[in-house]
């Protein structure tokens, strides 16, 4: 009898060790789900704990990639300090390119109709995102994505991808919408599914393209939990932006969607803001100016420098 006793005595101590290291393990990490704080202005983990948002992308990180170099990059981008990654669910282009391992998202192109061997493979990245506590701000509709998500599929396709993935707490719902009415109703169709999904447990914001866009697109909508802007190469208008929607009612976090290029130049290949004349802007780095710029005006930064969206290994492993 006391041997057994012993034994049991010893497996509850092995057990309290456990997981007494993994709670010191993940010690000062926060806590997911990803919420809004009480006065609206910033963001808060489960315990309340403010957040950060330092974020990097990885636009193709569920494409391009075979499972162990996404988790390098996984790995490397938790390891340099980010919190947060930008990944478009189905990659650039339309949404019906094949990943790595030749799967198309969709069978017969059709959003109704996922592919499971596509998804398996972003089920492995998002299971490795999770151990790694870096969360992913998953853009589940591209304004390219439109002539295969439609207003009549929108919701489907939306609840569909929330329910999947409704129980893991390391994800940010995100759309990419032209900023024009037009693209008004399907966004809110996107959102509805959303929300029929996941019930509520992850908030849903959308970063307009292309950029600049008008401030205050979409703000009163009543499923958008926190604003997202850029202003590509335009350095001049991210304090104006800034402040624009930082006022707006009712209110609502933001966080910053795009650092402007190295050399912030008009270059001709979109046209200037209104007001700029079309003259080119003064050559830049981006860090100090969006650092500068937006921690002025009380925002935070999600997204990287091209360079970084699509560097694959080895680049990443040093």
């Amino acid at each position: 009898m006391k041997p057994l006793r012993s034994s049991i005595v010893l497996f509850l101590v092995c057990l309290l060790w456990c997981a007494a290291s993994g709670f010191e393990s993940m010690a000062g990490e926060p806590v997911y789900p990803l919420k809004v704080s009480d006065n609206h202005r910033y963001f808060v983990d489960q315990q309340g704990e403010p957040v950060f948002w330092l974020g990097t992308t990885q636009w193709q990180l569920f494409r391009e990639y075979k499972l162990g170099d996404a988790r390098l990059i996984v790995e490397k981008t938790k390891g340099k300090g980010f919190a947060f990654a930008q990944v478009m669910l189905l990659g650039v282009g339309d949404g019906t390119k094949p990943n790595v391992y030749g799967q198309k998202p969709w069978i017969d192109d059709n959003p109704l109709t996922p592919n499971e061997g596509y998804f398996t493979n972003v089920d492995a990245v998002v299971q490795i995102a999770r151990q790694n506590n870096l969360v992913i701000s998953m853009t589940m509709f591209h304004q390219r994505y439109r002539k295969f998500i439609t207003l009549q599929n929108a919701r489907a396709w939306a609840k569909w991808v929330a329910q999947r993935y409704k129980d893991v707490p390391t994800i940010v719902w995100s759309m990419t919408p032209e900023a024009k009415p037009e693209f008004a109703p399907i966004v809110r169709e996107l959102a509805a599914g959303l929300r029929e999904g996941d019930g509520g447990a992850h908030l849903i914001t959308f970063k307009p393209d292309p950029a600049p866009h008008p401030a205050g697109f979409l703000h009163e909508e009543p499923w958008l939990d926190f604003s997202v802007m850029q202003v590509w190469k335009w350095i001049e208008r991210i304090y104006p932006m800034v402040t624009q929607e930082y006022n707006l009612k009712p209110t609502n976090p933001w966080s910053w969607a795009r650092a402007p290029t190295n050399t912030a130049r008009n270059t001709g290949s979109r046209s200037p803001p209104s007001g700029s004349a079309g003259r080119p802007t003064t050559p830049t780095s981006p860090a100090p100016t969006t650092r500068t710029a937006t921690t002025i005006a009380g925002g935070c930064c999600p997204l990287g420098k091209k360079p970084w969206t699509r560097r694959a290994p080895p680049s990443w492993a040093s």
